[in-house]
């Protein structure tokens, strides 16, 4: 188990909290902390930007998730903390990454 935390991010399971850093996504590991730097989130919000608006709409939760996560880790080599760092921030993140995909659509 590992805590997230950010301050924009509601509780997403008993236990977990979520809170972001000014230049990173720190999670606390039973062997210390992990963090995901600006640089991976950049990264990350890049890859959403570029990624086809249906798919970000039309693919279910748990599949788009996966494909982003795969996706950066084609691009970045990734610690197993990292990965699961990054998935829970892309899950809590997916009514914002949907809403921004329906702008984008209705845009165009």
């Amino acid at each position: 188990m590992f805590t997230i935390t950010d301050t924009n991010i509601p509780r997403l399971q008993t236990g977990a909290f979520v809170q972001v850093s000014y230049c990173s996504l720190a999670v606390g590991c039973r062997n210390g902390v992990s963090a995901v730097n600006a640089s991976t989130l950049r990264q990350l919000w890049s890859l959403i930007e570029n990624t086809q608006t249906n798919i970000l709409l039309e693919v279910n939760d748990t599949e788009l998730i996966q494909q982003l996560l795969k996706q950066l880790e084609n691009q970045k080599l990734l610690s197993s903390e990292e990965s699961k760092v990054i998935r829970a921030y892309i899950s809590s993140r997916l009514p914002l990454i949907r809403d921004l995909a329906m702008l984008r659509r209705s845009c165009t």
